[in-house]
């Protein structure tokens, strides 16, 4: 059991849609985040000897959870009068607000190539998957009937290959 903290950007993209007398557009905008969070974990290495190897191979596993910094965005939409006379020319503006909250799940391969004495450097490589659900905590619409989607889901899976020591 750990805790675990993360420094990161996330990319956030508001897009409005609206009926064809309108502009849309879209905006993205990048936010920096820090999450923090804990991370339970579990590690097992072979028995070297019984496999007749000098090196140490295991497998670890660790489940994480945490939260972090609100990611910010904002967009609008630009109204076309329908009478090029018409002078009504104005704008919606739509802010929001979302917390991310995030589960992980990795699994891991482990190989201890240097060991002196009690100290040992090693090679990790695994799987990782992350799983992101962003819950609106401020919505802004302007002055505008339209809506802001309430919550955001996420999921990325990716490889991770890191260096790994042990210094008692």
């Amino acid at each position: 059991m750990g805790i675990e903290a993360n420094f990161g950007s996330d990319d956030f993209i508001m897009q409005s849609n609206r009926p064809s007398n309108f502009i849309n557009h879209s905006i993205t905008t990048n936010n920096f985040t820090f999450d923090g969070g804990i991370k339970l974990g579990y590690q097992h290495y072979f028995d070297k000897e019984a496999l007749g190897i000098k090196q140490a191979y295991g497998i670890s596993t660790n489940l994480s959870f945490g939260v972090g910094t609100p990611i910010n965005g904002e967009t609008y939409m630009t109204f076309i009068p329908q009478d090029p006379l018409d002078p009504q020319n104005f704008s919606y503006i739509f802010k929001a607000s979302y917390l991310p909250i995030r589960v992980g799940l990795d699994v891991n391969f482990l190989w201890d190539f240097l060991q002196r004495g009690e100290h040992t450097l090693g090679l990790t490589v695994g799987l990782q998957y992350k799983f992101s659900y962003y819950k609106n905590t401020k919505a802004e619409l302007g002055n505008s009937d339209g809506a802001i989607s309430p919550e955001v889901n996420t999921s990325n899976a990716y490889d991770n290959i890191m260096l790994h020591s042990f210094v008692p």
